[in-house]
């Protein structure tokens, strides 16, 4: 019997700033100047997200050795996106 595992992604519980969770899976990281990203897709089920609603976060492993996300500021927010569609055309 094969395992399933490793077809299913993980879904990341984000709360934004009016304290709503929101549930994404992780499509890909990447890596800008140094720092880790992730593209995020918006898990369906979530009414004010569609599945075609994505971010891009930052990344930081804790010191347990996890991963934990962050909204990026403005300017890495940008950097990010950039560096991402760069990715996308090649």
């Amino acid at each position: 019997m094969e395992d399933n595992q490793q077809n299913e992604k993980d879904i990341i519980e984000m709360v934004d700033e009016d304290d709503q969770v929101h549930y994404f899976y992780e499509e890909m990281q990447f890596e800008v100047d140094g720092k880790r990203y992730a593209l995020l897709s918006a898990v369906g089920e979530d009414e004010e997200l569609t599945e075609d609603d994505n971010t891009i976060v930052r990344v930081i492993v804790n010191d347990e050795g996890e991963e934990e996300y962050y909204s990026p500021d403005d300017d890495e927010f940008d950097k990010a996106v950039e560096a991402y569609e760069k990715l996308m055309d090649e």
